[in-house]
């Protein structure tokens, strides 16, 4: 059952260290790294000064689209309100729940005030929002199902549809790659390539990996028939992969299982590929699985049929603090190889989720930087390694941000083996000066899919759009002062100390409180996996300890010092507790997976909470307003076999926090994690005569609710089982014994829209 060692793809330490870096320390080594005198920061400003200004003049004439996304940005109320009906109605097929859809969100709004807007379009779109929600009002409201409001909805949701539909357009190049390749010869003005992206989020099922890997064969397949012949690799389309629509279970835990499958259909495109002269990238995806694709691609460039091709390339993401070292990898892989390789340097898309990934994991730090102006400093730093390595790589920079083209394009000189990409709908005005006045390569990255493959994609495309810390936002939005659009990102940082965001607090610390987080491991780094695989088995065989005679406990209770002990001593008892739980995070790990036979992170999740818990009872006994409040006398806690450590600590300091004493019974089937989980509280500070464990079958639990002197039980498990403690209650006089039941289990949820 533990994991097994994994032959990392990268030196351990390489990633290691990078890996949850402190920030500060991070950042100040990159700014070493970017290597920009005083005299090169200065003409860098000035470079960007001028991209900028002729990029405001390109946003006195914006096309409807952007007009539109610009009144209605995310840091209105009106835009959060599109957004959600956006991404709901795609998702809702029925028509009476759309209808339902529509009227709550625009009835919502307050529009017209955004009639303020310049362009047209924007005026007459707001016109017909502010109509609506006075239709909706004279129609009966949000609710309203009468002949009269669904005609006039129907109307609405013809007109609501098309501008999604519009919308997509405006970000997606076409449904099919067919359409999409006809379409870019329609638009690219200034001889950009294209990368295109088959749309579609991770496969969950095998039928959607396999139909996905049809669709990368079908678009190669048709990328080789219609593309005009290029003496240029580089110049060619290419096609972007991600390999979590290639497997179901493309994670760390099942990498036995996913790699070779994975390796095996990356190869089968990359012959297709290098056969028609075209070019493919591995997308760059989450953070939990960059070592998994690296894993793959080490396997598909092993491959003897890859030589002579230099076409292969993957993403690499700024905002994360290990880019560099994978910079380094690829140069190293490329040099094994003696073949080049081509790099995707992009700041990042999944930066909300992996705050978020860290913050429930309870890390040490971020993976990723908590500042956009930290990216900003990673991406030139790793801007800086891929021309250092012009032999092994060939750079590709995704970039909307013109203080950034104007750094690449300071770095590089006369150099001109590059490229700048930017994503279909977005910063056209900046590729084509990059392209026309400095005549840099340039390429569109252009998503293909359906309708109903769209809106993940196009949900990114708004947040990007509409984030404050966003270039293209800052440029839509802006009063025309060139200095606030082109920061230096350098100087920016300098101002706080290279510090991370103050209200971005640490992972390990909880977000509004004070209670410190129990810390947490990430099961998907090598080094940590690694190290759980040493964790040795408990010995199960040894017998347990015989059950205490109960009237001999329970007159020991009524002796116990500890109902009469102050809030705030319980309070440290508790906290005590805690720490060890902490110091002992092996042990009761190789319990919850051997005894309760969990999988390591159910086992590592439970610890956590199980710590929170003893932290979070001990805050709530030192609350003003427990000090009034008196302790019950015995407390029987009567925990399932499911949580074993976490609800059997979470009843038991419970009940002890205010005082009572406590007879524990655990799940039979898990009897030495709650002797450990005792023994913990024993040598924390609990009086052996205030907490006495009972081991046994459910005729233990019976005798324990059914004693005469005791004034409480807190009891999870089955409904059925709470119904018969609360009827021996009533049966022996001590209905009003209070019983705290957690009962129920999973209740079935049928949604159908």
């Amino acid at each position: 059952m533990p994991f097994s060692e994994p032959k990392p793809a990268l030196p351990s330490d390489a990633l290691t260290e990078a890996y949850l870096r402190d920030e500060t320390t991070c950042v100040r080594m990159l700014v070493a790294g970017v290597q920009l005198s005083p005299n090169a920061q200065a003409a860098i400003q000035a470079q960007a000064a001028t991209l900028t200004r002729g990029l405001l003049e390109d946003a006195k004439h914006l096309s409807a689209v952007d007009a539109f996304l610009n009144a209605y940005s995310l840091s209105s109320e009106e835009g959060v309100l599109l957004m959600r009906l956006a991404e709901s109605l795609v998702r809702t097929p029925d028509t009476p729940t759309a209808r339902l859809l529509l009227r709550d969100k625009i009835a919502a709004g307050t529009w017209l005030p955004h009639l303020s807007a310049r362009h047209a379009l924007v005026k007459f779109g707001t016109c017909g929002l502010a109509a609506a929600k006075a239709w909706i009002k004279l129609s009966g409201g949000t609710k309203a199902s009468n002949i009269f409001a669904q005609l006039g909805d129907r109307i609405m949701l013809t007109a609501v549809r098309q501008a999604i539909a519009l919308l997509g357009r405006h970000f997606v190049l076409g449904t099919s790659i067919a359409a999409a390749t006809k379409r870019a010869a329609s638009l690219s003005d200034y001889n950009a390539s294209y990368s295109y992206d088959m749309l579609g989020e991770a496969a969950m099922t095998d039928a959607d990996a396999a139909r996905y890997f049809d669709a990368y064969k079908t678009a190669l397949k048709h990328l080789a028939a219609t593309s005009p012949p290029s003496e240029s690799l580089h110049r060619s389309p290419a096609l972007s992969v991600k390999l979590s629509a290639l497997h179901p279970r493309y994670e760390y835990a099942q990498r036995d299982r996913c790699v070779p499958i994975l390796t095996e259909r990356l190869l089968a495109l990359c012959l297709q590929a290098k056969a028609a002269n075209i070019g493919l990238t591995v997308d760059a995806e989450e953070v939990d699985r960059l070592e998994i694709s690296m894993s793959v691609i080490e396997g598909v460039l092993d491959s003897e049929r890859l030589r002579d091709w230099d076409g292969f390339g993957l993403a690499i993401q700024a905002y994360q603090k290990r880019a560099p070292a994978v910079i380094d990898w690829v140069r190293e892989t490329a040099k094994r190889r003696g073949q080049k390789m081509t790099v995707r340097l992009v700041k990042g898309a999944y930066w909300d989720s992996e705050i978020k990934r860290a913050q429930e994991l309870g890390l040490a730090d971020y993976p990723v930087f908590t500042r956009k102006a930290h990216t900003d400093i990673s991406y030139l730093a790793c801007a800086r390694k891929l021309l250092d390595a012009q032999e092994w790589i060939y750079p590709q920079f995704a970039t909307h941000n013109a203080h950034t083209a104007a750094a690449i394009l300071h770095m590089a000189g006369s150099r001109r083996d590059l490229e700048f990409q930017r994503l279909h709908g977005m910063s056209d005005g900046l590729h084509r000066r990059l392209a026309i006045k400095h005549g840099f390569a340039t390429r569109t990255y252009a998503p293909v899919g359906r309708h109903k493959e769209l809106l993940p994609y196009l949900v990114r495309r708004l947040l990007e759009n509409g984030a404050n810390s966003s270039f293209v936002n800052q440029l839509l939005d802006s009063d025309g002062n060139v200095d606030d659009l082109i920061k230096d990102p350098i100087k920016e940082s300098a101002q706080h100390g290279f510090s991370p965001h103050p209200a971005i607090k640490p992972p390990c610390e909880r977000p509004g409180d004070t209670r410190r987080v129990a810390p947490g491991i990430d099961l998907t780094q090598s080094n940590i996996a690694a190290s759980v695989s040493e964790i040795t088995a408990p010995d199960l065989t040894r017998p347990m300890p015989p059950a205490p005679n109960l009237q001999q406990s329970l007159a020991s209770c009524s002796k116990s010092p500890w109902p009469s002990t102050t809030a705030a001593h319980r309070a440290s008892v508790l906290r005590r507790a805690a720490d060890l739980l902490e110091r002992d995070r092996e042990t009761f790990l190789s319990l919850c997976v051997y005894e309760a036979h969990k999988t390591w992170p159910d086992a590592e999740a439970e610890w956590r909470e199980a710590v929170d818990f003893l932290r979070y009872y001990a805050d709530q006994a030192e609350r003003p307003d427990m000090e009034a409040r008196s302790a019950l006398g015995p407390v029987t806690c009567i925990s399932p076999w499911n949580f074993p450590l976490a609800i059997f600590l979470g009843q038991v300091s419970a009940a002890l926090s205010v005082g009572n004493t406590v007879l524990a019974k655990p799940a039979e089937q898990t009897p030495r994690i709650a002797l450990r989980a005792v023994e913990i509280l024993y040598e924390a500070g609990v009086p052996r005569d205030a907490l006495h464990l009972f081991i046994g079958d459910g005729s233990v639990g019976a005798a324990l609710v059914s004693a005469p002197k005791m004034k409480g039980v807190c009891f999870t498990g089955s409904t059925h089982t709470a119904k018969k403690i609360a009827a021996s209650l009533a049966d022996t006089d001590r209905a009003d014994v209070p019983l705290i039941a957690e009962t129920g289990g999973i209740n079935a949820m049928v949604i159908d829209s």
